[in-house]
């Protein structure tokens, strides 16, 4: 007959359920797929990014605004834009707590950082923002 220590079992139980729930909890570092027009919105608190192609020299224009209904006054974003190599090519505008990316560019590939953070406490994942994109 075997012996089966129940609080051992249980405490393992425990422990690989509470690791599947922290990493589907955790964020893609695949980028995502920036598009003409409104992107879908996304939590504040940390960084995304965003992958897109320029076939021919184009003006780039992407703004970020908060999504939140009562307004994104407590929300704190900045955006960079890197070329195919990871090198910075364009760091976005500040207009209040939003940014403002308008630059001509080459074609290529590029990777839009965006950093966001609430800046009233730690309520990171509460409020939402999102972005609006010609290319």
């Amino acid at each position: 007959m075997k012996t089966v220590n129940v609080s051992t079992t249980l405490a393992t139980a425990i422990l690989t359920l509470g690791l599947v729930s922290a990493a589907a909890a955790m964020p893609s570092h695949s980028p995502l797929t920036l598009h003409e027009g409104n992107t879908t919105s996304r939590a504040v608190g940390g960084t995304d990014r965003y992958a897109f192609e320029l076939d021919a020299p184009s003006r780039v224009v992407i703004t970020s605004r908060s999504a939140d209904v009562i307004g994104g006054a407590h929300i704190r974003m900045h955006g960079k834009l890197l070329d195919e190599s990871g090198q910075e090519v364009a760091t976005a505008q500040r207009r209040g707590g939003q940014f403002v990316l308008d630059r001509e560019m080459p074609a290529g590939r590029y990777t839009l950082v965006v950093e966001s953070r609430n800046r009233s406490g730690n309520q990171d994942g509460v409020n939402r923002y999102l972005l609006r994109a010609n290319l």
